[in-house]
């Protein structure tokens, strides 16, 4: 692969960012690569790897959709609102009861 940018052959893929690079681009099978060279960052058709590749270990749900490296992120952010809508629900349960004595 070569660069649209300069034309080196110094090119390599980079890293998915944010939802975007993460769920659509797979929807389209393209991805984004970066130059070595001139450092322009763009996106690409994907170049699928044998089964033997690094590229085709398991992925977890967060590496897939491009936050890889943020699981423990995500993970608490899941947390704290499962726990901020059990703490709602609760809190209009208790509200509810009182207006009803």
């Amino acid at each position: 692969m070569k660069c649209r940018y300069c034309g080196s052959k110094r090119v390599y893929r980079s890293h998915r960012q944010g939802l975007k690079e993460g769920l659509w681009l797979r929807l389209i099978h393209m991805a984004p690569y970066r130059c070595h060279d001139c450092g322009a960052r763009y996106y690409s058709h994907v170049r699928y790897y044998s089964s033997s590749s690094r590229h085709s270990r398991e992925q977890s749900l967060a590496e897939f959709v491009g936050l890889r490296g943020r699981e423990y992120k995500v993970r608490q952010w899941l947390i704290t609102i499962a726990m901020t809508l059990i703490f709602l629900a609760v809190s209009i349960i208790f509200l509810l009861r009182a207006i009803d004595i």
